[in-house]
């Protein structure tokens, strides 16, 4: 576990850098068409960047690590504003949301597998939430 402050926080930086210049090579590939860096307004509260491709856009929140668990729960991920963040995103049915991070966020990629599973709304919601951590 990394100490808090200083050097961890470069650290982050660092990561998120990382992810910033990859996802610029993809521009410089052509492979998605450009990158905005924390946008103005609604559009960057919450995210690093924005990645545009063709008819969709990628909004990146990124987090080196959940310094004292080594895991993100879902209470974790709203506590920091990234659920918040990650919906208002997703209202664009056109948008995709990344959370890149070292460490897992298993609830939600939990919850994926599931929704991935089912067609609908009321197949997830009856079948995939059925413990209360799920629910809630």
């Amino acid at each position: 576990m990394p100490f808090p402050g200083g050097a961890a926080a470069k650290f982050g930086q660092r990561y998120e850098g990382l992810w910033t210049v990859l996802c610029m090579a993809e521009v410089m590939d052509e492979r998605s068409h450009a990158i905005c860096l924390e946008p103005p307004g609604d559009e960057g509260e919450g995210v690093e960047f924005v990645l545009r491709q063709e008819g969709r856009q990628e909004y990146w929140q990124v987090k080196r690590q959940q310094t004292d668990k080594g895991r993100w729960t879902i209470d974790d991920l709203s506590a920091n504003g990234v659920l918040v963040s990650s919906r208002a995103k997703l209202r664009d049915p056109s948008a995709e949301y990344v959370f890149a991070s070292t460490h897992a966020a298993f609830e939600i990629e939990e919850l994926a597998d599931r929704a991935r599973r089912v067609s609908s709304w009321s197949e997830f919601e009856s079948q995939s939430l059925t413990a209360d951590v799920q629910r809630r």
